[in-house]
């Protein structure tokens, strides 16, 4: 992000990640969390829940952001027609220990965002986007070697690729790794 100040929209913003998200976003059952770097659509039971004050996580990945929200629950990523190198959640594992990482995971100075949460509700405030050097860092090709025996996860190759993993028991096992690694002064296997 080239710019200091944004307006987000929960309703009008577009998703810019992939046209599945887009779609998604638009379904009439859809609520739209307001964090304006990384905002996520949800739907079902917990879906207000879930993305709820999600302008308040001025980190991405902090416990207050939508992300942790679903690592609380007993949640099943599924990636269609990816693998594991697309999981953005391991982001709350180094979120955890970002005072311990080799890279910086965050700009020094945040965006301020303009956020319309509906017709009658609009908030600012500042975010912190993660930083290139950390993004840069990032290799997530170990990351299915490290956990490919757990019970918690499954991968399916093919014409189709797809992954599924239980997402509380996957940031269970990778803290302990991630844990275990910088006690040992290593970088981690998702790094580097």
């Amino acid at each position: 992000i080239a710019q200091d100040k944004i307006e987000f929209d929960t309703e009008k913003s577009p998703c810019k990640i992939n046209l599945i998200g887009e779609i998604f976003r638009r379904r009439p059952q859809s609520v739209r969390s307001g964090h304006p770097l990384f905002p996520v659509a949800a739907e079902g039971l917990n879906a207000a829940k879930i993305v709820q004050n999600g302008e308040r996580a001025y980190f991405p990945y902090d416990a207050q952001s939508c992300y942790a929200q679903l690592g609380d629950d007993d949640t099943i990523v599924l990636g269609l027609g990816v693998d594991i190198k697309t999981n953005a959640f391991i982001h709350l594992v180094d979120h955890y220990f970002r005072e311990r990482l080799t890279e910086k995971m965050y700009l020094d100075n945040p965006i301020h965002a303009r956020i319309t949460l509906n017709e009658k509700t609009t908030v600012e405030g500042n975010y912190y986007c993660l930083s290139p050097l950390y993004r840069r860092s990032m290799n997530l090709e170990p990351l299915h070697t490290v956990i490919h025996d757990e019970r918690f996860y499954s991968f399916l190759s093919g014409d189709v690729p797809c992954y599924s993993l239980v997402l509380n028991e996957f940031l269970e096992k990778t803290k302990v790794i991630a844990s275990s690694y910088l006690n040992k002064g290593e970088a981690l296997p998702w790094h580097g």
